[in-house]
């Protein structure tokens, strides 16, 4: 039996949720025993899942240096670099599986390049205290020298494109569970919410408007459908509550059954979900984005629309992607920005709020007079990432470089 280790980036929970659909996959299907190593927020969603043999919790970048590697046969690192880098000096064969598409693009690789080169020979203390200080996703470059076979969703890898350790998949998502059945449900997801950009206020505040924006959908509907809105416990736990609505942190696998009865996800424009969604056939409205990779994410998914497509099958809030492109989204800072001030609109300015519900249950009347969104939706997405396939395939790889 293959003994497993699997970790993930630091980042809300859709880099969590691709290292649980991988660990479930490889405990069920190929025998392996699978343990999780991560921070408090995958931590916490890997051990609801239930899905590995182990869970255990690092509190900070150096806590790497503690992992025994010696009980492992090989690593799985969803984005993680500091867990990467730590492995291969631990002499492990470690595996990087991508978990956005979209930030792979260095015009600085050869610098980081030869950052690595000067570096990673020093003590693995040093090695991570180093990482811990590069600016943005620059010490992802690490993990990706360090790692002996690298997943990329799509064909965005600009840089050393040619790099033979490269590999581009589909979507890294889990459609074990599809299933027909009656569509019964309404989701709002918050996602894992908590980021660099997004802390427990803010998100409580985040949490709360969202309920306002969409209280006229909720209104309609929830003597029809049965309204889930799922997220962070420690979020969900203090924001405001609406009679009739059930809040819930569902574990992945529940999360997953429920798409199969949703009438319609409203959801942030990550990755995870938003391909999660297309494969399990439910139509999305999209939420305004958290931080600036929903922003860009959404229009990745758009690239291959028509202008007919972009306007009638992809109803959105989003705040940032409205004469812009992947070169010019704003940052992080500057959407919590635009978010703050949209929502001091919502509360003081009666003709924008008019506006806003306007353009809410516009979007919510494409979903009703368009049957077929959710294919329609899918179809186009495929053209960008596939929706399926991708977990098999890495695992297969994975193994027959092992062996």
């Amino acid at each position: 039996m293959k003994k497993v280790l699997i970790g993930s980036q630091t980042w809300a929970w859709g880099p969590a949720s691709k290292a649980e659909a991988i660990g479930e996959i490889m405990r069920k299907n190929y025998n392996c025993q699978v343990d999780f190593y991560g921070d408090q927020i995958s931590y916490d969603f890997c051990f609801k899942a239930g899905t590995f043999n182990g869970c255990f919790l690092l509190n900070s970048e150096y806590d790497f240096v503690s992992i025994p590697f010696e009980k492992y046969d090989f690593v799985i690192s969803v984005m993680n670099p500091f867990l990467a880098v730590a492995a291969s000096k631990a002499n492990k064969k470690v595996f990087w599986v991508d978990s956005m598409s979209w930030i792979w693009n260095w015009h600085n690789y050869d610098i980081l390049e030869k950052q690595y080169a000067e570096i990673i020979d020093k003590p693995i203390n040093e090695v991570l205290s180093y990482m811990k200080d590069m600016p943005g996703y620059d010490c992802k470059i690490f993990g990706l020298i360090s790692s002996t076979k690298i997943f990329i969703q799509g064909n965005y890898y600009e840089a050393k494109n040619n790099n033979p350790k490269i590999e581009y998949v589909g979507a890294v998502i889990n459609d074990n569970f599809i299933s027909q059945e009656e569509r019964n449900n309404i989701i709002i997801t918050l996602s894992g919410q908590l980021c660099p950009y997004m802390d427990v206020k803010h998100a409580i505040k985040h949490a709360n408007n969202t309920q306002k924006w969409l209280k006229p959908i909720i209104d309609k509907y929830k003597n029809q459908y049965t309204i889930y809105v799922v997220g962070n416990e420690v979020v969900l736990n203090d924001i405001e509550k609406e009679d009739g609505i059930i809040y819930t942190q569902l574990s992945h696998s529940e999360f997953l059954n429920k798409l199969n009865s949703c009438h319609v996800l409203f959801c942030p424009c990550g990755f995870t979900t938003v391909y999660e969604a297309a494969a399990y056939h439910v139509p999305m409205v999209f939420l305004p984005e958290t931080h600036d990779g929903n922003a860009y994410e959404f229009l990745l998914i758009t690239k291959n629309a028509t202008p007919d497509e972009l306007k009638n099958v992809f109803p959105h809030l989003l705040l940032d992607v409205d004469s812009k492109n992947t070169d010019n989204i704003e940052d992080g800072d500057s959407i919590v920005e635009k978010l703050n001030h949209l929502y001091w609109q919502l509360e003081h300015d009666m003709d924008f709020r008019k506006q806003y519900h306007a353009r809410i249950m516009h979007s919510l009347e494409i979903v009703e007079k368009t049957p077929n969104l959710a294919d329609l939706q899918k179809d186009i997405i495929n053209r960008t990432i596939a929706t399926e396939g991708a977990i098999n395939y890495i695992i297969d790889t994975i193994l027959n470089i092992y062996e």
